[in-house]
C-alpha cells in the first residue's frame, strides 16, 4: 500500500506529494499513517497552504483539493465521479499549473476516477504512469487509464518508488519532460515555487474508493459525473 511506497521513496523523492482518498466526509487518519510509516511528514491540506518539497499533502474530508499558483486550495464545490473530494480536479490542477513538469500516477482501485485528469496531464505534456493492471489486486483504475491514456509508464508496483524518484531527480530524460505546444504559459510571477525556488516535477496522488493500494496527484475519454 502506500506506506510501504512511502517507505520505499524516503528522503530520495525530493517533491511535494499530493494525495486524494476517496473518503468523503468521514475522518482520515492517513497522515498519521503516512507518517508512522516513513521519514517523508505527511498532513491534512490547509486553504492557501503554501506547498514545500519534501511534504505529503492529503485531501482533508468533503474537500475537492486543487494546487494554483504554488498554493493548494480546497474547495467544496460539486462531486465529480461520485466523490468529494475526488482524483480528476487535482490531476486538472496539476496539469495546468505545472504542465509538462507534472507527474500523475493510477494504482489498483476500482471505478474510473482520475482518467480524465491523467490525461490532462499528458496533453500538457506531463508524465501519466498507473500501475501495470496485471500486477493490480484491482485492475479497474489503472486499467481505464491504460485504454484511454498514452501513458509513458506500466509497471509493477515493486518499481515505482524507484521510477519516480529517478524522473523527479532527472535521471529518466524523458522527452515528454519537454513542453507541450498546447501548453498555455503562466504569467510571469505566477509559475509554482517552492521556498522561493521554482519547482520542477510535482506528484499527484491517486487512491480508490475501496481501498485498495494508494499512491501519490480537452479529452473526451469519460464522462464526469457532478452530484
Amino acid at each position: 500500500g502506500l506506506h510501504q511506497q512511502a517507505r520505499a521513496q524516503g528522503r530520495g523523492l525530493r517533491t511535494p506529494l499530493t494525495i486524494v482518498l476517496h473518503i468523503g466526509a468521514h475522518r482520515s487518519e492517513l497522515p498519521a499513517i503516512l507518517n508512522a510509516a516513513g521519514p517523508v511528514p505527511a498532513k491534512h491540506a490547509t486553504n492557501y497552504e503554501q506547498i514545500s518539497s519534501g511534504q505529503i499533502y492529503v485531501a482533508p474530508p468533503d474537500h475537492h483539493m486543487i494546487v494554483s499558483h504554488g498554493k493548494l486550495r480546497l474547495l467544496r464545490t460539486p462531486k465529480e465521479n461520485w466523490a468529494r473530494p475526488a482524483i480528476d480536479p487535482l490531476f486538472r490542477s496539476v496539469a495546468e499549473a505545472y504542465g509538462p513538469n507534472a507527474i500523475g500516477v493510477i494504482l489498483t482501485g476500482y471505478l474510473n476516477d482520475g482518467s480524465l485528469g491523467l490525461a490532462e496531464i499528458k496533453r500538457r505534456g506531463g508524465i501519466a504512469i498507473v500501475q501495470d493492471p496485471d500486477d493490480a489486486a484491482y485492475p479497474e483504475m489503472p486499467g481505464s487509464a491504460a485504454a484511454h491514456v498514452a501513458l509513458d509508464y506500466r509497471v509493477a508496483l515493486s518499481r515505482m518508488p524507484r521510477l519516480l524518484v529517478e524522473l523527479v531527480n532527472g535521471k529518466e530524460g524523458k522527452e515528454a519532460a519537454m513542453p507541450n505546444k498546447t501548453s498555455q504559459p503562466e504569467a510571469e510571477g505566477d509559475s509554482p515555487t517552492i521556498d522561493g525556488a521554482k519547482f520542477d516535477r510535482p506528484l499527484a496522488l491517486t487512491c480508490p474508493e475501496c481501498g485498495g493500494a494508494l499512491l501519490q496527484s480537452g479529452t473526451g475519454c469519460h464522462s464526469r459525473n457532478e452530484i
